[in-house]
């Protein structure tokens, strides 16, 4: 979704690591199963990380954590995580996939346009749609706007 490429880069790595660890598990005919959980957004603490930071890790006179983008992040993190999936069902959703030994256990519905939206690209050998990607985030941060719900839909 652009604006964080670390973050995303990481959850990229899991799921890559996943398949990976998962591929080699079937090679060796291991009886060990296996599932990669893309939770997205989930109301927890995690927007408010600089509340457990520890000491000595803290940077208070960093000028980032006082610029306009600093500000414009943590309120997309606010937003999606307030608005996010409930705690409390995440725990059974979990478990009931890992028992119907789901390997991707995707637990927001925002996620699959998305990958769909993906892989198309990739499939049609096309650059990263920003367009597309401008018009989820809208939808994600509580701008429902009619024209970007229909070009999503007509780009999924």
């Amino acid at each position: 979704m652009g604006s964080m490429p670390a973050y995303f880069a990481t959850k990229h790595f899991a799921v890559a690591l996943s398949e990976s660890v998962y591929y080699d598990l079937q090679e060796e005919k291991a009886n060990i199963k296996m599932s990669v959980f893309c939770p997205s957004f989930v109301q927890t603490d995690l927007n408010h990380y600089y509340r457990h930071r520890p000491e000595r890790y803290k940077a208070p006179d960093d000028p980032y954590y006082s610029s306009d983008y600093a500000k414009h992040i943590q309120d997309i993190a606010d937003h999606v995580i307030t608005t996010g999936t409930p705690l409390d069902p995440v725990g059974p959703f979990v478990f009931d996939a890992l028992e119907r030994e789901t390997f991707y256990i995707e637990l927001h519905p925002n996620t699959k346009p998305m990958i769909k939206h993906r892989q198309r690209d990739i499939l049609k050998e096309r650059v990263p749609d920003l367009e597309f990607i401008k018009r989820i985030r809208s939808l994600v941060e509580g701008k429902p706007k009619l024209k970007n719900i229909i070009y999503v839909l007509k780009h999924m």
